[in-house]
């Protein structure tokens, strides 16, 4: 059981609850973070102050997000001070930083097939349906959807991330892994990282591969769902293990960044209100929770896996049977397979010692199967609701349960990836209703008894519930729980599929009611949201003849409405009062389907042809089967769209302004001729470089072969050098290439010429010096050319363009008197503010003018009196080599670091301690030489003496 803390207090407040937070200590079995407590303050409560009174010389770190404060004690946390914080009006809840693990099995047998999984789920038939489009790097572009995957990292150098023709394995440079989003909140192990966030123990990589491994790229394996872009959240070491604080920042990060899907292959055990609230924040962005269920063969609580609106994932063998080790229980939604997995391993070595690719088993490996599959019917559907695409992925699991319905081992059974895409539901006539009773702070409600259709369900101690098997239909719901007022609500529970159902106690709700319908017919399996603010505040699914009704605390909201396959539809600003009625009908239409043939000059199928479908926003593509035909679901209405047919050896065909119509088939097909060979490309393409190159020569011709030659002389298709592989260019040359396959004509010969200027670079650092005396008096010392006077003024001179990347933001003081703070620019006041990290983060600085110029870096640990320590490197820009290097410690009075600069660098700030690294400004100034030191003197001084003299010579010395 958690406790609540009560205190009596002799005041009112008007409009805010009187009673104190809930405090969630740790329970046995469960592994915090030692010294660290997480606490949520109510609103306008300021954290600083209110922690000192408890905790005297306690750190406190801002998470940015849901006023979520992590507490950080150097000396231990006193007995009773968790349960004295949670007694306080101002906090809302007080719990451990727990820590949660990564989920992997011992693999059964390592030469497994490495492809059953793809049959099992359908893999294939899916991807026909769509997008059914393998990606190059000329389609690898923006426009795609976002899965996040909070693991130990990827290897951001993998070759099975980049697609055909990419330079790299960002999906900016046609690769799978979304660079400029992605984030490090654990520090890599890795030495001079290509990326933040870069894999040191492997479990990352694999998850990814299995998820997102580029496909048709002739390299290791495939990934289920290839047309989406991964951003790699790195909350996980190179044990493998994390904290709740990092995985609820990066939970909500993700949201933040629009990505559809959270996929989370670890967990462990015991509640965590931290990540339930980072859940919810999730969910309420509709973005979809995906996690493992945990390997310890148990039901018991496994998080953040078992967090309302998260989906807990099982694993299956190759049978489709429950894996001996997986967990199984409530929290369970979907299974997938997780036994012998081949994917992708780090091409360097890790702690894990799994090298380019390796079989794995464990619900981790589960997890992104079914992550994935959101992903492509994320695709199939524009602005696609989370809610709706759980939906789909639930009905159409195959599963041997009676009634279509829930079971412990399965949820609604193993992903079926053809069917979710299709829309072909299995036969069910039984649903499950779960959920969370909590009260009016959100905060769960422990022991509450939940009715409906006859069945009384008890919720456990954190107010989490599933009644798992219920006959489709509507019901009345009741909810009692020890003081609070009975609640008494309804809820409709679709075939095959949960009704989520979450009851605040204390709350007086009001409803909409009304009727979800297309062309006059109503949609059964509708969902229907309520938003508040942009957040979804509650869910109802329609029932067989589209009726809904949604319960909500009185107010204004937009009503959503969604499916699968359909054009999602917003009816904006209705009311409903507290305790009363509104009816509002929405109108849901299908969206239309292009579908037809391609067929050659003879009127012969074209298999394998790929056909694209682009309008305004939207984009999909299908595959033609072995008779030359093609589908495509899921095409908003619209009269303007453009479908262009490729395929290997023939030019592309396109026909513009095609209409598509709600609920109406659309016929376009092609005849297409005969084409020669495309010619080859080089990357990176022909030109000067200061390293060696590793130069990939490829094609778009499917099956074609390429012969190249480095002497000058012309290839054929009979002569050269056959390509198999990169080729190494460590001296100037020139390659030459063409391609060629039997039936086509060659392509033209293509060639790059190379220069290779090893040890030329332009891009230097000279340390100058450090300064400890200026503390935050800058004017007129330095920041002459311009300044960053973090948190207040920005003005970089015009020789230089700045970019930092992966630095968090806090400001200790906005006003203050302190000398160590820095002046503001335009006031008289100064500021203590910091860019910060608990890893590493940089600084790109691009010299554009060729000269040397001096780069002054202040550093300041303003609260926690010298414990930090910290790195400041400067690398080369174009190789990452390091530059120069400096350490720094006890600077809580301020120090500057200075150095010449000239070209393109990076300046890296890296964490060495337990506590946060941090900068506070950068200024720029004409390059210096350095102080001049002082002239030496002598004592006594020159002269005649009448005896011998012991002469001292006085510095300064260094």
């Amino acid at each position: 059981m958690y406790r609540r803390a009560f205190a009596v207090v002799l005041c009112l407040f008007a409009g805010t609850d009187l009673w104190a937070g809930d405090e969630y200590p740790a329970r046995p079995g469960e592994q915090v973070v030692a010294n660290e407590l997480i606490v949520r303050l109510r609103s306008g409560s300021t954290a600083a102050s209110l922690i000192a009174g408890y905790l005297p010389g306690a750190q406190v770190q801002a998470l940015g997000r849901e006023r979520l404060f992590r507490i950080s004690v150097p000396g231990g946390i006193r007995n009773g001070v968790s349960t004295q914080l949670a007694a306080d009006l101002q906090v809302e809840y007080v719990e451990p930083n727990r820590v949660r693990h990564m989920l992997l099995a011992a693999p059964n047998d390592p030469s497994y097939p490495s492809s059953w999984w793809f049959q099992n789920v359908q893999a294939a038939q899916a991807w026909n349906l769509l997008p059914g489009q393998y990606l190059t790097a000329a389609t690898a572009g923006t426009g795609r959807v976002k899965v996040a995957v909070l693991d130990t990292g990827a290897d951001c150098t993998h070759p099975d991330f980049i697609n055909t023709g990419g330079s790299s394995t960002d999906s900016a440079l046609g690769g799978q892994l979304m660079f400029s989003a992605s984030q490090a909140f654990v520090a890599t192990t890795i030495g001079s990282p290509t990326c933040a966030w870069q894999d040191d123990q492997g479990h990352g990589t694999h998850v990814t591969g299995i998820l997102a491994a580029a496909t048709s790229n002739a390299v290791g394996v495939s990934g289920l769902a290839f047309p989406v872009q991964v951003i790699e959240y790195k909350v996980l070491d190179s044990t493998g293990s994390g904290s709740d604080v990092n995985i609820a920042n990066a939970i909500m990060a993700a949201a933040d960044a629009g990505a559809q899907v959270v996929s989370l292959s670890l967990g462990g055990a015991g509640y965590s209100q931290t990540l339930q609230t980072a859940v919810n924040y999730a969910w309420q962005r509709n973005t979809l929770v995906v996690a493992a269920a945990g390997n310890s063969a148990t039901s018991s609580l496994f998080f953040p896996a078992g967090a309302n609106h998260a989906i807990g994932v099982s694993a299956t063998d190759s049978g489709n049977n429950l894996a001996s080790f997986s967990n199984f229980g409530n929290s369970v939604h979907l299974a997938a397979p997780g036994v012998g997995i081949l994917s992708t391993a780090p091409t360097y070595a890790v702690s894990s010692g799994w090298s380019n690719y390796v079989s794995l088993s464990g619900t981790s490996m589960a997890t992104p199967f079914v992550s994935a599959l959101a992903g492509l019917v994320a695709m199939s559907t524009p602005n696609a609701t989370a809610q709706s695409i759980l939906q789909r992925m639930e009905q159409t699991a195959s599963s041997i349960t009676a009634g279509g319905g829930w079971n412990q081992n399965f949820g609604f059974g193993v992903i079926n990836a053809s069917s979710a895409v299709s829309g072909a539901f299995r036969t069910a006539s039984n649903g499950a209703m779960a959920g969370q009773i909590v009260n009016s702070a959100g905060n769960p409600v422990g022991g509450a008894q939940i009715t409906i259709n006859g069945q009384t369900i008890t919720a456990d101690s954190w107010g989490l519930y599933r009644a798992g098997t219920l006959p489709a239909g509507t019901y009345p719901v009741t909810v009692s729980a020890t003081g609070f007022p009975t609640q008494s609500l309804s809820a409709t529970v679709a075939p095959g599929a949960d009704t989520p159902f979450t009851v605040a106690m204390g709350v007086t709700y009001g409803k909409f009611t009304g009727t979800v319908t297309d062309q006059g017919l109503g949609v059964a399996g509708a969902i229907v949201q309520a938003l508040s603010n942009g957040l979804i505040n509650a869910v109802a699914v329609a029932d067989l003849a589209g009726q809904y009704t949604l319960w909500v605390p009185g107010g204004t909201y937009d009503l959503r409405a969604s499916a699968i396959g359909r054009n999602t539809t917003t009816v904006s600003a209705l009311s409903v009062p507290a305790g009363g009625t509104t009816s509002a009908n929405v109108i849901l239409p299908r969206m239309g389907t292009i579908a037809g043939s391609v067929r050659d000059g003879n009127l012969n199928p074209v298999a394998n042809a790929q056909v694209l479908v682009t309008g305004g926003s939207f984009s999909a593509a299908a595959t033609t089967d072995g008779s030359g035909n093609y589908s495509l679901i899921a095409v908003p209405n619209g009269s303007q769209y453009s479908v262009t047919a490729t395929a290997a050896g023939f030019p592309a065909s396109t026909q513009n302004g095609i209409a598509v119509s709600t609920g109406v088939v659309t016929s376009v097909s092609f005849t297409v001729g005969s084409l020669s060979v495309a010619t080859p490309t080089f990357a990176p393409a022909g030109g000067t470089y200061s390293s060696p190159q590793s130069v990939t020569i490829s094609t778009t011709t499917a099956g074609a072969s390429i012969r190249y030659t480095t002497d000058g002389s012309t290839p054929t298709s009979a002569v050269g050098i056959v390509y198999g592989g990169p080729v190494s260019v460590s001296s100037s040359l020139t390659l030459k290439a063409v391609a060629y396959k039997t039936g086509m004509t060659d392509s033209a010969v293509t060639s790059a010429s190379y220069v290779i200027t090893v040890g030329g670079s332009s891009n230097t650092a000279s340390f100058v010096k450090t300064d400890a005396t200026t503390q935050g008096t800058w004017k007129g010392v330095y920041g002459a050319h311009g300044y960053n006077v973090i948190d207040d003024t920005v003005s970089y001179p015009a020789y230089v363009t700045v970019a930092p990347a992966g630095q968090s933001d806090y400001i200790w003081a906005g006003s203050t008197s302190d000398v160590r703070a820095l002046q503001k620019a335009l006031a008289s006041d100064r500021i203590a503010a910091t860019w910060y990290t608990s890893g590493s983060f940089t600084v790109d600085l691009n010299f554009n003018d060729g000269a040397q110029h001096q780069l002054a870096v202040f550093c300041l640990d303003f609260d926690s009196a010298g414990a930090r320590t910290q790195t400041i490197s400067i690398l080369d820009g174009v190789t990452n080599a390091v530059l120069n290097s400096q350490n720094v410690n006890s600077f809580q009075n301020g120090k500057y670091l200075v150095w010449n600069l000239t070209g393109h660098v990076l300046l890296r700030v890296t964490n060495t301690g337990s506590l946060n690294a941090t900068i506070s400004g950068l200024f720029f100034d004409p390059a210096s030489s350095g102080s001049t030191a002082a002239t030496p003197t002598f004592a006594p001084p020159g002269g005649n003496y009448s005896s011998t003299q012991s002469v001292t010579i006085t510095g300064p010395f260094f």
